[in-house]
């Protein structure tokens, strides 16, 4: 129970800081970000495909970024790079390594308006799988 609250109490304190106000006044922002991805088995039913899929727990990382011009501040691009790492995937007995790769660029417009400014974007993405026996 210990390590429970070791992990849920920083956890908790960090989500009710992300809920104070604050004024953002950067015209430029980096975000790393790390995440952790649970394995698991599937299983699908047999009848249609006698063979069962797992892959082993990882980690999966990227980084976000924005920038907002100053000659038109209401004019940014933003963009995101991630990868996830897929150890230990198998197929019935075929052990394999694997690799999702997501990335995205975007053109962001906003309104200038001082208590709700509305925005739209419009961009183009990258995602990539590979796959490879181990």
């Amino acid at each position: 129970m210990q390590r429970c609250s070791k992990v849920l109490l920083p956890a908790a304190v960090l989500m009710l800081l992300a809920f104070i106000p604050a004024e953002a006044a950067a015209q430029a922002e980096v975000s790393p970000f790390i995440g952790y991805l649970i394995g698991s088995d599937i299983n699908p039913d047999t009848a249609v495909l006698p063979i069962s899929r797992s892959f082993d727990s990882s980690l999966t990382w990227g980084v976000r970024g924005g920038y907002f011009f100053e000659d038109a501040p209401n004019v940014g691009i933003e963009g995101i790079f991630s990868q996830s790492p897929l150890t230990g995937f198998s197929i019935g007995t075929t052990s394999l390594d694997a690799r999702a790769t997501y990335a995205d660029l975007n053109i962001v417009v906003q309104s200038t308006g001082p208590s709700a400014r509305f925005y739209g974007t419009v961009g183009m993405g990258l995602t990539r799988f590979r796959m490879g026996a181990s």
